[in-house]
């Protein structure tokens, strides 16, 4: 069969989707969920139900979501109770707290960590937005950036410089037990889902 551009001439006329498993990839990419989602790590997307088109990598990365569709979760803890729609959450804890904010980008380690409902905010470097619960609309670049936040009309424009040895990876071990409890069934299902699980420097364990 002819290619063009790595894709087979009869793909043309077809959507991306449809040609999807027509494109000569080797080796193939692993994966194959219902729904065009994807999972890699520990727990990734273990609640998943009715979403479509996640992707979730790392360790507890969107492990809350069931029926969220269109999330993007990169790092340990990312989204780690999300159930809502177009999230986009790079770092370690990115997100880890939300639940029903929609349109959220996160990009840095524990950016908008504590958000639960707000929406539409964007926070950009290590901890920006890091306080705010339910607060929308608000953008933040630059480490730390609005680290506390009301809600979008009252939003301060400061920079609290915060200690890195709070140590907030502490949060995820904190949030993923306690998500372990409510869906204690499919801990017992995969065998003591967590186990043991140790960061690299040993410094963390969950």
């Amino acid at each position: 069969m002819e290619k063009v551009r790595g894709e087979s001439v009869r793909c043309r006329s077809r959507t991306v989707l449809e040609c999807a498993d027509m494109w000569p990839l080797t080796p193939a990419p692993d994966g194959g969920y219902p729904g065009f989602n994807t999972a890699e790590g520990q727990g990734a997307l273990l609640s998943l139900t009715t979403g479509t088109y996640n992707t979730a990598l790392g360790a507890f990365s969107l492990r809350g979501n069931t029926e969220g569709n269109l999330n993007t979760a990169t790092g340990t803890g990312a989204l780690l109770v999300n159930t809502a729609d177009q999230n986009t959450a790079t770092g370690a804890g990115a997100l880890l707290s939300n639940t029903i904010g929609i349109r959220n980008t996160a990009n840095g380690a524990f950016t908008l960590l504590t958000n639960r409902t707000g929406i539409e905010n964007t926070a950009t470097d290590c901890q920006a937005l890091y306080n705010n619960t339910s607060g929308s609309e608000n953008t933040a670049n630059g480490a730390f950036a609005l680290y506390t936040t009301q809600l979008a009309t009252t939003t301060r424009p400061t920079v609290r410089r915060r200690s890195l040895t709070t140590q907030p990876a502490t949060t995820i071990r904190q949030m993923v037990l306690q998500h372990s409890t409510i869906t204690q069934p499919a801990a017992q299902h995969r065998g003591g889902l967590y186990g043991r699980f140790q960061s690299h420097d040993g410094r963390f364990q969950y």
